[in-house]
């Protein structure tokens, strides 16, 4: 299983959508650093991904 997948553009901006919904939701069963991180990490995927286009 090492085998990787591409996740898409639209599957990457959902991704970062739903990771804003729960740290809206403000609650103590989301890890929020951990939401917070998964966040970072695609939102910086998308703008490599922006930058690799110019």
């Amino acid at each position: 299983m090492n085998q990787q997948t591409r996740i898409s553009d639209k599957s990457l901006a959902r991704l970062i959508a739903d990771a804003d919904k729960v740290l809206e939701r403000n609650t103590p069963v989301a890890d929020e650093e951990w939401w917070q991180d998964f966040r970072a990490a695609m939102l910086e995927l998308q703008e490599r991904r922006r930058e690799e286009l110019k």
